[in-house]
C-alpha cells in the first residue's frame, strides 16, 4: 500500500503542475490584455492632451491673424476720416472703428485666457507624458516575459506528462480510477490530503474524521477516503513511508 500511495503521490504532483500550467496558458493572454489596455489608456490620454493642447495653439494663431487683420480695418478707417463728406459716412466710419476696437479688445482678452489655458495643459501634458513613459517601461517587459512563457506552456506541459503514463501503470486500477475520478470534478484538482494526529481532519473540508476512518488510515492497508468530501486520505506516518520510498516528491497542501 505504500508503494501505491508514493505513486499516487507522485502522480498528483504531477497533475498539480499541469493543472497550473494549463490555468497559466489561460490567465497569461489576459493578463497581457490588461496590461496592454494600460498602456493603450494611457496614450489616449496623452494624446487627447496633446490635441487640447494643439487646438489652444490653433485657436491662438486665428484669433492672432484676425486681430492684425482688424487692426489693418481700424487703420483704413481711420484713415478714410479725412476724405468723409456726409455725416451719415462719418457715423458709419465710426461704428466700424468702435467695431474693430471692440474685436480687437475682446482678442486681445482671449489669448491672455487661452494662453493661461496653454501653460495649465503643458503642465498636464508633461504629466501624462511621464505616466504614459512609466507605464510602457513597466508593462512592456512583462508583456515580452509572459508571451515568452505562452510561446512554451505546451511544450512545458508535454514535459511535464511524460512521465505520468508510466506513474498510472505503476497503480491499481481501482486506485487510479477513484483517484481520477475525484480529480476530474474538481477545479483546484487536489485529491489527496495528509490527515494529522494532532487533529484528524480532512485537509480539504476540514471535516472531523470518524473513529472507523482514523483506524483504518492508521493500518494503511486500504485505499480511504474522507466520508464528507470524497478526497483520498494518507495519514502522516504512512505519508512519510511512502516518501521514504520516492525521490522526494511534491505533496500538494490546500
Amino acid at each position: 500500500m505504500v508503494n501505491d500511495f508514493k505513486y499516487l503521490i507522485e502522480l498528483q504532483d504531477i497533475d498539480m503542475k499541469i493543472l497550473d500550467l494549463e490555468k497559466s496558458k489561460e490567465e497569461y493572454p489576459h493578463t497581457v490584455e490588461n496590461l496592454q489596455k494600460a498602456i493603450a489608456s494611457a496614450e489616449t490620454a496623452l494624446a487627447n492632451i496633446k490635441k487640447s493642447a494643439e487646438d489652444i495653439q490653433k485657436e491662438m494663431h486665428t484669433i492672432e491673424e484676425q486681430k492684425i487683420n482688424s487692426g489693418l480695418s481700424l487703420t483704413k478707417s481711420q484713415e478714410r476720416l479725412n476724405t468723409i463728406k456726409t455725416n451719415k459716412e462719418y457715423d458709419a466710419v465710426h461704428s466700424e472703428i468702435e467695431t474693430h476696437k471692440i474685436f480687437m479688445l475682446q482678442a486681445e482678452k482671449r489669448i491672455q485666457k487661452l494662453t493661461a489655458d496653454a501653460q495649465t495643459v503643458a503642465g498636464r501634458l508633461a504629466e501624462a507624458q511621464a505616466a504614459c513613459d512609466k507605464i510602457v517601461a513597466e508593462n512592456n517587459p512583462k508583456i515580452d516575459e509572459l508571451n515568452a512563457k505562452i510561446a512554451t506552456i505546451d511544450s512545458s506541459i508535454a514535459e511535464v506528462s511524460a512521465g505520468r503514463d508510466a506513474i498510472v501503470q505503476n497503480i491499481k486500477k481501482e486506485y487510479y480510477r477513484a483517484y481520477n475520478q475525484i480529480r476530474l470534478g474538481r477545479k483546484k484538482g487536489k485529491v489527496i490530503c495528509v490527515v494529522y494526529e494532532s487533529d484528524r481532519k480532512c485537509a480539504v473540508c476540514f471535516q472531523m474524521l470518524e473513529p472507523q476512518s482514523v483506524n483504518r488510515l492508521r493500518r494503511g492497508l486500504e485505499l480511504v477516503k474522507c466520508q464528507n468530501c470524497g478526497s483520498v486520505l494518507i495519514w502522516e506516518s504512512t505519508l512519510r513511508d511512502a516518501v521514504s520510498a520516492s525521490p522526494a516528491p511534491e505533496v500538494h497542501q490546500g
